[in-house]
């Protein structure tokens, strides 16, 4: 069971890789975000479509300031994009579940409510009633009186600040608290937003001077806002019985501690700092911060991060770099990874990266695990048996205890290929309150007393490499920009999954209503589910306007149903695929194409995956008997590890992956940067490549009329975005590194261009540029590997104002350091060096400044720079 089931309030605005999908361990009231309602609009027999004029947008565009109608608009085109180009999977089914329930268990409502749930976590229990059919099976009697669930990961770690699986977010959730939450009415027929750490149920907008806003419209925006927060009496921390930190046992939050995260994970750059960097969550400031390591011993009010205390009004006082709506900076603030914490503890227990990690047991007890956790949650863990049981009880004193029934919290582990089964079989042994129906019990047990169906709010996808050779090696070659691999370890790109008629055919070929059946799910014909929702309150949904309609409408009518499903539609393009990948010589005539498909389980294979092998085979074959090429479909599961599927994803070994992304409902145009092959904007969150986003596609993204790449009109719908023929405009084009001459010689230069045009009404550039952490790598090869960072005052940057940035880095200062880089190296010869930065750029729009960076990597062999390869004199 996913915890986020149990813990209404813990909001999280950001990304995370899903690890329950279909593996029958999802929760039964997931809480992504809230909202003030739970109803959606109703359909429109009208759909929208974007008039294409043919002309490529240019100049710079600024969408950020639209309101939410126009928006959604946008939100259209991107869909569209990522349907017609294939960037976003093909869609299968989303992650409802049948969920089952112990007898002694009373839900607050037995209806499920849009991202909201039953309201499983403020649901009571009778300790001394029957489970399944009988009596709690559970060894400790103190044990029994607690809430007994299961997940299907353990991966050793409560920090989410340094994670992004789905499981350890809701792990901290369990010791965390958020500044916002939502609560049902007492009906249960809906639920609104409440303040928790917060003393207003939203957080207060103010203007550029500081002064409160009165009664802020819902499309009225600012940059500018301010949460009170409670501290002190009444909010104290709590480690578990055996901590060797006890001395904060009971000790009062302070004012201060409201600081500490956003502290750990700038300063210390852990993974879930790139959100407080963004566009479009982030803080003014946050980038150059991170890059000003001289910044981070001075008093944080010098800091410039738009995150600081306001002791007068007891308060947190916000600077957002782009302005956000009251819904919007309510949903932005309520991560439970934002939960105040001591920075005494952190120096404590080593540091920031430590906090949450397991303690190997001394006693064998698994009771002393913990002194790397301090709870500011509704429960505190006491026995933590790495990969078989956590289990957590009530924290008696906490803020909001009243509002929890439950004793305590029991977690058991069922991992591999039979998770799902287990947790059933336990259930069905009384052992568990709650269990998600598994596929191969569905036909017998879905209609079970106390089994209740929620929605989903998560597209399960076929994610899809499409990319060709060359693609595929600029993203993931020795130099490639999403990760490197070296020359013997390159991925076979199949030439059938770049043609888009397969791939077409693909997305015809499942049959998504029997699919679904099958899995216990509702069937998904497009990247977004019904959980999405247009307006910041959270009352239209996306996929049930006429902009989430009209995505599917062509896929529906092609097909003539619903679920955009048809077999001798599939095997028209499939035919068209052969003969034009025969025609071209991709492949011969009677050739067998194998193409890998990975699994994050292999109950899913077993149970789904060869409906998806049979439906592909079967079409594909059929329609190419003539020519004798036939398709082979290979599903292995991934690794041991659900995230191991994530991971060959993410280094582009695979054909087709299973999996999900799950993000903030209540911003849907904030998560399709997860369609984004650009790192900056996916922020290491896209499972799919093929042709770059960042280029323009023979299916544009339309708006208004013009023609844009999907990572230019994305970023504009963000803030101020410099456009050329449709495209962004790239900061540090044209990359080239070269000897100097003149006033250069003995140098190596490096050069970039820069948006020329984008200037201001005196024609000065709108971008100012600075380069930090410079460094030096080296490697036989141009995959470096071994360096430092260079603090040489003869290393110079500057920026011109013809729209190019340099450096340039004396050759004798490269040789004298590759020398030295042998230190830590045990190669023989060095052919190779690398200049490795972060280029830090502030974009100046009237008296807003937003801070970026990307990284560069320049690679050159010493002889092409009349230099000598460094050899290691030690060998």
């Amino acid at each position: 069971m996913n915890k986020k089931g149990l813990l209404l309030f813990a909001l999280s605005a950001g990304l995370v890789l899903t690890g329950c999908g279909d593996n029958s361990a999802s929760s039964s009231s997931k809480t992504n975000t809230g909202s003030s309602s739970s109803s959606s609009t109703g359909g429109s027999s009208e759909y929208w479509s974007e008039t294409d004029s043919g002309k490529n947008a240019d100049g710079y565009a600024d969408f950020s300031e639209l309101d939410w109608k126009e928006k959604s608009k946008i939100l259209y085109s991107l869909e569209k994009y990522s349907m017609e180009n294939f960037t976003g999977g093909i869609p299968l089914y989303d992650d409802a579940s049948f969920e089952q329930f112990s007898k002694r268990i009373t839900l607050p409502s037995t209806k499920y409510q849009t991202n909201y749930g039953f309201g499983t976590g403020y649901g009571t229990i009778d300790p001394a009633g029957d489970m399944y059919d009988g009596p709690i099976s559970e060894a400790k009697s103190e044990w029994k009186s607690y809430f007994h669930g299961y997940t299907n990961t353990d991966s050793g770690t409560f920090n989410g600040w340094d994670s992004t699986g789905s499981d350890v977010t809701d792990r901290m959730s369990m010791i965390t608290s958020g500044y916002f939450g939502v609560k049902a009415n007492a009906a249960n027929t809906s639920y609104s937003w409440v303040g928790s750490l917060s003393k207003t149920d939203a957080p207060i907008m103010l203007d550029a001077n500081g002064n409160v806003v009165e009664n802020p419209s819902e499309d009225q925006t600012s940059q500018f806002w301010r949460v009170k927060l409670h501290y002190g009496k009444g909010y104290t921390y709590h480690t578990s019985s055996t901590s060797k930190y006890k001395k904060y046992d009971g000790r009062e939050v302070a004012l201060e501690d409201y600081l500490t995260p956003f502290k750990a994970m700038l300063n210390n750059r852990l993974t879930r700092f790139a959100e407080l960097v963004s566009d479009t969550s982030g803080f003014q400031g946050a980038m150059e911060y991170v890059y000003n390591t001289s910044a981070h011993s001075k008093d944080w009010k010098e800091s410039g991060v738009g995150i600081q205390i306001n002791e007068e009004e007891g308060a947190l006082d916000f600077t957002f770099i782009q302005p956000k709506s009251k819904s919007f900076a309510r949903t932005s603030l309520s991560s439970g990874l934002y939960s105040p914490i001591p920075q005494e503890f952190l120096d404590d227990i080593g540091g920031a990266k430590n906090y949450g990690t397991y303690v190997t047991s001394s006693s064998g007890s698994y009771t002393d695990v913990f002194d790397n956790i301090l709870s500011f949650g509704p429960y505190v863990p006491e026995y933590w048996q790495k990969g078989k049981q956590l289990v957590f009880k009530k924290n008696s004193d906490y803020f909001e205890a009243s509002d929890y029934h439950f004793a305590g919290y029991s977690e058991v582990v069922f991992e591999g290929e039979k998770a799902d089964e287990q947790a059933y079989q336990a259930f069905l042994k009384n052992e568990l309150d709650e269990v998600t129906i598994p596929v191969s019990q569905l036909k017998n047990h879905k209609n079970d007393e106390r089994v209740y169906r929620t929605e989903g709010s998560t597209i399960i996808k076929l994610n899809l490499n499409t990319t060709t050779p060359e693609e595929w090696e600029k993203l993931f070659g020795v130099n490639g920009t999403v990760y490197k691999h070296n020359e013997k370890n390159y991925w076979d790109t199949k030439p059938i999954m770049s043609n888009e008629y397969f791939l077409t055919g693909l997305y015809f070929s499942i049959n998504r209503k029997e699919l679904a059946d099958a899995a216990g799910r509702n069937p998904a014909m497009a990247y977004l589910s019904n959980a999405y929702m247009l307006d910041p309150s959270g009352t239209q949904s996306y996929r049930d306007s006429i902009y989430g309609k009209s995505v599917i409408r062509p896929y529906q009518e092609a097909s003539n149903n619903e679920y955009c499903y048809s077999a001798d539609l599939a095997q028209k393009y499939f035919k068209r695929a052969g003969d034009e990948l025969i025609k071209n010589g991709d492949y011969e005539r009677g050739e067998k194409i194998t193409i890998l498909g990975l699994y994050r389980y292999q109950t899913t294979i077993d149970n789904l995956g060869n409906y998806i092998k049979s439906y592909v085979e079967d079409s594909f074959n059929k329609a190419n008997k003539e020519s004798g090429l036939t398709l082979e479909l290979k599903l292995e599961v991934a690794g041991s590890q659900y995230t191991d599927a994530y991971t060959k994803m993410d280094h582009g070994e695979f054909d087709f992956a299973e999996g999900a992304i799950s993000g903030n409902v209540l911003n849907p145009l904030d998560f399709m940067s997860t369609i984004s092959s650009t790192k900056s904007l996916n922020q290491g969150f896209c499972l799919n490549w093929g042709s770059p986003t960042d280029e323009m596609s023979n299916h544009p993204a339309i708006y208004q009329g013009k023609r844009y790449s999907f990572d230019a009109l994305w970023s504009a719908s963000q803030g101020f975005t410099p456009l050329d023929n449709g495209v962004s405009s790239p900061i540090a084009g044209n990359q080239e590194m070269y000897s100097g001459t003149g006033t250069e010689e003995g140098y190596v230069v490096f050069k970039a261009t820069y948006p020329e045009g984008a200037t201001d009404e005196y024609g000065r550039s709108l971008y100012e540029f600075s380069a930090k952490d410079v460094a030096l790598l080296f490697g036989n090869t141009e995959n470096t590997e071994s360096g430092s960072y260079v603090y040489d005052p003869r290393v110079k940057f500057s920026q011109s104002e013809n729209g190019y940035i340099k450096m340039i880095m004396p050759k004798d200062l490269i040789q004298s350091a590759a020398n030295q880089a042998f230190t830590s190296s045990s190669s023989q010869i060095f052919n190779y060096f690398n200049i490795y930065f972060a280029l830090v750029y502030k974009i100046k729009r009237g008296n807003n400044v937003i801070t970026k960076s990307i990284q560069i990597s320049s690679v050159g062999k010493f002889t092409d720079f009349g230099m000598t390869p460094a050899v290691n004199k030690n060998k």
